[in-house]
């Protein structure tokens, strides 16, 4: 739902008479987004490889801990699982050992607005 939002703001800062006060008063001009990546799809169509980077995307997902794991179900604290943690950060270095890539994946939009 967060995306969706988003994409009705962006659609919404690109017709300047929504804000006419910012062109008006600010000089400022109406911006167009052209390209949005929703994440975590069901239906994804574009990849980035992130292999360089995998692991610091690890180390930082896992401090979300009300987000993503038990925590999800049950808050335990503020710290990450450490056991768990390690065991993701070995499989991941493990994947790339073998020459496997790690993507991210979106389900990628582009459209153009103009008003």
């Amino acid at each position: 739902m967060s995306a969706f939002v988003t994409l009705d703001a962006a659609r919404a800062a690109a017709y300047h008479l929504y804000f006419p006060h910012h062109r008006i008063t600010e000089g400022l001009q109406a911006y167009t987004v052209t390209e949005f990546l929703f994440y975590y799809t069901r239906e994804p169509d574009y990849e980035v490889d992130i292999t360089s980077v995998s692991d610091k995307k690890i180390r930082g997902r896992a401090w979300y801990v009300s987000q993503f794991g038990a925590g999800n179900f049950k808050y335990v604290g503020p710290e990450p699982d450490q056991e768990n943690l390690k065991r993701q950060l070995t499989n991941n270095a493990e994947r790339i050992k073998k020459g496997e890539k790690i993507y991210e994946r979106f389900r990628r939009l582009s459209e153009s607005m103009s008003f």
